[in-house]
C-alpha cells in the first residue's frame, strides 16, 4: 500500500504503484476534501476519511397501501408494503435506464384478508401466474422484480409466501 500526504503547501503528488505512475490532487470542484487519483487510464476520487458507504447498505422504503399502487424504485431496492385493503393494481416505476440490472424487493405485510387484483400487465411471471397474497392479519410475503430493460420488460419471482415463525 502506498500512502500519499498532500498538505496544505502542496495540491499533488506524484504515486508510483508497481509500473504504474500516477498523479494525485486536490479536486476543486465540491466537496474540496477530496482526492482525486488519476493517470491515462485510470481517475477515481478518494475520500481523506476513509471508504465511503457500504455498497450493501441500500436505503428501504416503508409504505401502507390500498387500491391503486404505485412503488418507486428510486426511493429504495426494497419496499416494505403494509397492506391496508384490497390492492387493485400494482405497478412499479422510476426503473433506472435499460441495460442496467434492477432488483427490487417487495416485502408485503397483510393487516387483514386483503390480496391483489392486478399486477402490472407487462410483469412477466413463470408459467403466467400471478401472485396473490397471504390473506389474514400478519400474513407475509415477499417477491423480487428485476429488469435490464428500463422496466419495459420486468420478470417477477414468488420468493416465499406464509412466513412464520416456528
Amino acid at each position: 500500500m502506498t500512502r500519499v500526504r498532500v498538505s496544505n503547501n502542496n495540491t499533488s503528488a506524484r504515486i508510483k504503484v508497481a509500473n504504474d505512475t500516477y498523479f494525485a490532487y486536490v479536486s476543486n470542484t465540491a466537496p474540496p476534501t477530496r482526492l482525486r487519483v488519476a493517470n491515462d487510464a485510470f481517475s477515481t476520487y478518494v475520500s481523506p476519511k476513509g471508504p465511503g458507504p457500504d455498497p450493501w447498505m441500500e436505503p428501504s422504503q416503508e409504505i401502507t397501501v390500498q387500491g391503486d399502487v404505485e412503488i418507486d424504485y428510486s426511493l429504495g431496492k426494497h419496499c416494505i408494503v403494509n397492506v391496508a385493503g384490497r390492492i387493485t393494481n400494482l405497478t412499479v416505476i422510476n426503473w433506472p435506464p435499460s441495460g442496467r440490472i434492477a432488483r427490487l424487493t417487495l416485502e408485503f405485510v397483510n393487516q387483514g384478508n386483503y390480496g391483489i387484483d392486478n399486477w402490472d400487465l407487462d410483469y412477466l411471471w413463470p408459467e403466467g401466474i400471478m401472485a396473490d397474497l397471504t390473506p389474514g392479519v400478519g400474513g407475509r410475503d415477499r417477491v423480487i422484480l428485476s429488469t435490464t430493460t428500463g422496466g419495459a420488460i420486468v420478470y417477477c419471482d414468488s420468493i416465499g409466501f406464509d412466513y412464520r415463525t416456528v
